[in-house]
């Protein structure tokens, strides 16, 4: 069974870059959770209808976030950054009851993503390195995983894929 992948996009990011660039300058983004990693800042945002648009047709996007009565949206997304020497911790995701995975869409740099051992972090069973031009998706609620920028920084815009999405399914095609 795969784990994750890592698929090509045809789309032009550099409007993508520009928007997020604008996002992080207008409104203060906040401090990922220590359980995450350090040096993490991410934007709650609404991504650029056509990029959403284009995305959505090759994967179903939630739309709107909603969690403990709180929705946001349309076209929800998160800018997450990595600052230098920032690194994913290793975990498992566990709070699956809104969206299938996270789908990941890289801007600067490219990062790899490690699954691992659950009793041995260090012990990495496989990798996969992505970045601009591709976007990744993770089993992340059946797979201990962490990571870290393979550059020196990094910028990425990561969406929500519906939880009817079987991901099972896609993995076992695209194999």
């Amino acid at each position: 069974m795969t784990w994750g992948k890592s698929v090509k996009l045809n789309y032009d990011l550099d409007s993508v870059l520009v928007w997020a660039r604008k996002c992080q300058l207008a409104t203060k983004g906040e401090v990922v959770p220590d359980s995450l990693g350090v040096n993490q800042m991410c934007w709650e945002e609404s991504a650029p209808d056509d990029f959403f648009t284009y995305l959505n047709n090759v994967f179903p996007l939630l739309d709107q976030f909603s969690q403990r009565h709180i929705r946001k949206g349309p076209r929800y997304c998160n800018i997450w950054e990595y600052q230098p020497g920032s690194e994913l911790v290793p975990h498992i995701d566990d709070r699956m009851e809104i969206y299938s995975t996270n789908l990941i869409v890289p801007i600067i740099g490219r990062f790899t993503t490690n699954i691992i051992e659950p009793d041995n972090h260090n012990n990495v069973i496989d990798s996969i390195t992505y970045g601009p031009g591709e976007c990744f998706l993770l089993n992340a609620s059946k797979h201990w995983h962490k990571g870290k920028p393979v550059d020196e920084y990094r910028l990425a815009v990561m969406f929500y894929i519906k939880k009817e999405f079987d991901l099972d399914s896609y993995f076992d095609e695209v194999v």
